[in-house]
């Protein structure tokens, strides 16, 4: 059985095969760098520079990082029986910036106290938005995403254009000042980005809710034999089980993560599998290199 990667990305079709390479190399680096910053997922700067490279490239577009993830959640509901629920939401994404142009901005909101004519300040707040579609058993199980639409704003043009004022009677709300990402050439990365980071998030709630729904299944599923026998080995079950299933790796990926399996304490979060796969991939990098030492 391939890595999970290798099932995300079998449905993509870049431009250029080398593009797909590049892809899979990325995905791999910032899964295993959880929560790190760009270059320190990375590890150097010539894997650094060829990542902002791919990020930026005018042939690579969050459809295209996507397309693969789209095919496997498809075929992942077409192999799953009983209703399905289609979760829909909406993020924003805020940035400091001198230049609030060069990426757009979200809304307006009140900031500091009223002027001297006691009308309420109002601060322009830079960023970007991102609606998504999560497909979900009634179990709560994610079987991934299957839509994301990245937007910006230009300036604001007034309440009318926001509130969609005179149009069918103000019964809908048709906002002007929108613009797609991918006609925002200059934060085309971030977008590029934020949409292989959707893929790797997916995978952390899906560990999540698969130690609720599903913890007997093998470990196996989840987890590599090397991964299998480091967790063995550095996190010992309480109760001295043995037993290979997910819900027992998965509790000891969450305790490396912080979590303190006490009696009584909920099943592990997004959080702690989150820390607890970021120190997994630390792990077996001091175990390798400890052998070559001894070596």
């Amino acid at each position: 059985m391939g890595s999970w990667i290798d099932q995300e990305l079998a449905g993509c079709g870049f431009a250029d095969a080398r593009l797909g390479k590049r892809f899979g190399m990325l995905m791999a680096q910032l899964s295993r760098g959880l929560g790190r910053t760009l270059p320190l997922a990375c590890g150097d700067w010539s894997a650094t520079k060829a990542a902002y490279r791919f990020l930026d490239n005018d042939r690579v577009s969050e459809a295209d990082i996507l397309a693969g993830h789209f095919q496997a959640t498809q075929e992942r509901f077409a192999a799953t029986d009983g209703p399905m629920l289609v979760l829909h939401d909406t993020t924003e994404f805020s940035f400091t910036r001198s230049d609030p142009a060069a990426i757009g901005q979200t809304k307006k909101v009140p900031s500091g106290h009223k002027d001297q004519a006691g009308r309420q300040r109002m601060h322009t707040v830079c960023g970007m938005l991102m609606h998504c579609s999560l497909v979900v058993t009634t179990d709560g199980l994610p079987l991934g995403l299957a839509a994301i639409k990245l937007w910006t704003r230009k300036k604001f043009k007034g309440t009318n254009a926001l509130k969609g004022k005179g149009i069918d009677g103000g019964k809908h709300t048709i906002n002007a000042t929108r613009i797609p990402i991918e006609e925002k050439e200059s934060i085309r990365w971030l977008a590029n980005l934020i949409a292989i980071l959707c893929i790797i998030s997916w995978r952390v709630l899906w560990l999540c809710m698969t130690n609720r729904v599903s913890p007997d299944l093998p470990a196996r599923l989840v987890f590599t034999d090397t991964e299998i026998k480091i967790l063995e080995h550095a996190v010992p079950m309480k109760n001295g089980s043995r037993r290979k299933t997910v819900g027992s790796f998965l509790i000891r990926l969450a305790r490396i993560g912080g979590y303190l399996d006490r009696t009584g304490d909920p099943p592990p979060g997004n959080m702690v599998l989150w820390r607890g796969m970021a120190r997994l991939t630390d792990i077996p990098l001091g175990f390798s290199m400890a052998r070559n030492m001894d070596n």
